[in-house]
C-alpha cells in the first residue's frame, strides 16, 4: 500500500508511516484541528511558563509588564471592554471564583503574617483586639456556634478536633499519673454530633 506523504506531495510513504501522518492524511477534519489546536495549546502553555518564569525571577521585568497592562488598559478602551467582558465571562465559572477566593484569602494572609513579624505596634494592636474579643460574651457565643457549625459540615475539621481532643486527653492521662490530674481540665464546647 502506497500512501501520498503530507510533507511532500511528490514523495510516497510506507505503511509504517509515523501516528501523526497517519491522522493528518485521515479524511476526518476533526482529527487534523484538534492535532493543529494541541500543539498551538503546547506552544501556549510553554510560552506562559517562560514568562512566569522571568515574571517571578526578574523584578524589573514584572514591574514592566504590569506597566504595560496598565497603560494598555486605561489607554485602549476596546482592550478595556474585552478584558471586562472576558472577566465577567470567568466570574460565572464557580471552580474559577473559588480559586479566585482561595489565592487572594492566601495573599491576605500572608500580608498579615508579614506584617504581624515586621510591625510590633501592628502586632500589639491586633493582641489587644484580640484580648477585648475574647472578653466580650456576644463574641464568644458566636464563635461557639461558628465552630458547632463548621465541625457538623466540614469533616477534616472535625477529624483535627477530635485528634487533638484524644492527644489533649491522652496528655492529661499521663500527668494524672505523675502529678494527681490535669493542671486546667478543658471542657469542650463542641458536642459530637449523632452520626458521625
Amino acid at each position: 500500500m502506497t500512501v501520498i506523504n503530507p510533507l511532500n506531495l511528490n514523495q510516497t510513504a510506507s505503511e509504517n508511516q509515523t501516528t501523526r501522518a497517519k491522522y493528518i492524511i485521515d479524511d476526518n477534519v476533526d482529527d487534523k484541528a484538534s492535532i493543529i489546536e494541541r500543539k498551538r495549546e503546547r506552544k501556549r502553555k510553554l510560552s506562559r511558563e517562560r514568562m512566569r518564569k522571568r515574571y517571578q525571577n526578574n523584578p524589573d521585568v514584572a514591574e514592566r509588564q504590569k506597566a504595560h497592562f496598565r497603560e494598555r488598559y486605561q489607554n485602549n478602551p476596546d482592550y478595556a471592554e474585552r478584558k471586562r467582558k472576558r472577566m465577567r465571562e470567568i466570574g460565572k465559572d464557580p471552580n474559577f471564583k473559588e480559586r479566585h477566593r482561595e489565592r487572594r484569602l492566601k495573599r491576605q494572609r500572608e500580608r498579615r503574617k508579614e506584617r504581624y513579624q515586621n510591625d510590633p505596634d501592628y502586632a500589639e494592636r491586633l493582641r489587644e483586639r484580640q484580648r477585648k474579643r475574647r472578653r466580650d460574651p456576644d463574641y464568644a457565643q458566636r464563635e461557639r456556634e461558628r465552630q458547632k457549625e463548621r465541625y457538623r459540615n466540614d469533616p477534616d475539621y472535625a477529624e483535627r478536633t477530635r485528634k487533638k481532643n484524644r492527644e489533649y486527653k491522652r496528655k492529661c492521662y499521663k500527668n494524672s499519673a505523675v502529678q494527681g490530674g490535669c493542671a486546667v481540665p478543658v471542657q469542650s464546647t463542641l458536642k459530637q454530633p449523632v452520626g458521625i
